[in-house]
């Protein structure tokens, strides 16, 4: 009954349910864990969404070709991997 009260008053007070949520969250904390969004690298997180980072694209390709041609054990797989980041490599 506690609760419902405070939020009664609280959502009243803000006129906001976000706002709301989260002076409950404080209020009311609970054990469970909440899950953190990861942002990968490529991604730079601005605002509501993530935008994709410019000129970031010939780094990666090159990172990736590296990374392919330093394995010591390469599959079928690798080596048109290696064939096809080049080609993309060459057309930049």
């Amino acid at each position: 009954m506690d609760k419902e009260l405070f939020e009664i008053i609280v959502r009243h007070i803000t006129k906001c349910e976000t706002k709301t949520k989260k002076i409950l969250a404080i209020a009311y904390p609970s054990n469970k864990t909440k899950k953190t969004e990861i942002v990968s690298d490529e991604f730079e997180a601005i605002g509501n969404s993530p935008r994709k980072r410019k000129g970031n694209n010939k780094n990666e390709i090159i990172n990736s070709l590296n990374y392919l041609k330093s394995k010591k054990i390469k599959t079928k797989k690798d080596k048109e991997s290696i064939n096809m980041l080049e080609m993309i490599l060459k057309n930049l």
